[in-house]
């Protein structure tokens, strides 16, 4: 017991460092974080202004109201704050694996998941997405009348629903162990950005199954807006859960199995 809390503690300090870092950079470089801020400002603005305009004629968009649609952005900011957390690093230690250049981890006593996961943390983006996250939270507290214990579900769903679609992504890039080249990733990571922003529910049944059990980002935004409106299925759990099980156990597997298979830089 004493030896996994050492462990623990030593995995905190690590993260820890790696974000007192980022924010010494931050502060050396302000203007950054304001650029970054100000993309993302007007990134939601101009889809504010696409929606409203949207709504102006109409009440509703096939059953989904403004009030929805904000619940929807809502979600998909909040996964933005997640991947944030961990995609430059991914990113940039996928890249090493491929190009041999992964060794220097290896000899850490740190896991060399650990320093994958933290290789790398932009501040910028995160700090940026949590500014724009929080702002739309509060609006949408003040704008709208939501229960507390629906407001608890439906982020507990996002949270892992987010870690769900963050376990497909790290399977997928784990095939930098055997690929030299992956832009089929950059290119299938790019075209989620589309789905991000409508309902999927909304979709027929089989573009659903698509999204639910192959692609899971039905998990990541639509299901926690759906519960913002009123709409609970105790199925969303069992499917949720079973998929977290699942995408775990292979993600840990395909790891294993790349690090056997890893190719050193050093000959």
């Amino acid at each position: 017991m004493e030896k996994q809390q050492s462990k623990f503690s030593y995995y905190a300090k690590f993260v820890r460092r790696k974000y007192i870092v980022a924010v010494q950079w931050l502060l050396s470089y302000k203007i950054n974080f304001f650029l970054f801020l100000l993309a993302f400002s007007l990134e939601i603005s101009f889809t504010f202004l696409f929606w409203k305009i949207l709504f102006l004629n109409e009440n509703t968009l096939n059953g989904w109201t403004f009030k929805d649609v904000f619940g929807l952005m809502l979600f998909m900011y909040f996964f933005w704050v997640i991947r944030s957390i961990f995609e430059s690093g991914l990113r940039r230690s996928f890249r090493l694996i491929r190009t041999g250049g992964f060794d220097y981890f290896l000899l850490f006593p740190l896991h060399p998941l650990m320093n994958a996961l933290f290789y790398k943390v932009t501040i910028t983006s995160f700090l940026s997405n949590l500014c724009v996250f929080l702002f739309l939270f509060l609006s949408y507290l003040l704008s709208f009348s939501v229960s507390f214990s629906t407001v608890l579900i439906a982020f507990l769903f996002g949270f892992f629903g987010n870690i769900l679609f963050l376990l497909f992504f790290f399977i997928l890039r784990c095939f930098s162990f055997w690929l030299k080249e992956n832009k089929f990733l950059l290119i299938l990571e790019n075209g989620t950005h589309f789905f991000y922003k409508y309902p999927l529910t909304i979709t027929n049944k089989f573009f659903q199954f698509v999204f639910t059990f192959i692609f899971p980002l039905i998990f990541v935004v639509t299901i926690p807006a759906e519960i913002l409106r009123g709409n609970f299925s105790f199925v969303w759990i069992l499917y949720e859960i079973g998929m977290l099980i699942a995408l775990a156990l292979l993600a840990a597997f395909v790891w294993k199995k790349g690090l056997e298979h890893y190719e050193s830089g050093m000959g």
